[in-house]
């Protein structure tokens, strides 16, 4: 019962895209980030296999925002 809210994610549907000047200042301004870049797809995979192991356990009904810093960088006020 817990979920993975990504940032970013680097995927064959957007190949080429993130090259294009007006994508690029899209996400910049939708999707910040406090990293270089944006997730590789086995970034997310990492994250998620984490949650499924027997460590988290008492991890219950969370949303883990593992998106590069955009969700604190878009909700100071929040952290």
């Amino acid at each position: 019962m817990n979920g993975v809210a990504p940032g970013g994610v680097h995927t064959a549907m957007l190949a080429g895209v993130d090259d294009h000047p007006k994508f690029q200042a899209l996400m910049t301004n939708t999707t910040p980030k406090a990293v270089a870049d944006y997730a590789q797809p086995a970034d997310l995979a990492e994250v998620v296999g984490w949650l499924v192991t027997s460590k988290t356990s008492y991890v219950v009904g969370q949303i883990l925002f593992a998106d590069g810093g955009c969700d604190a960088i878009l909700r100071p006020d929040s952290y």
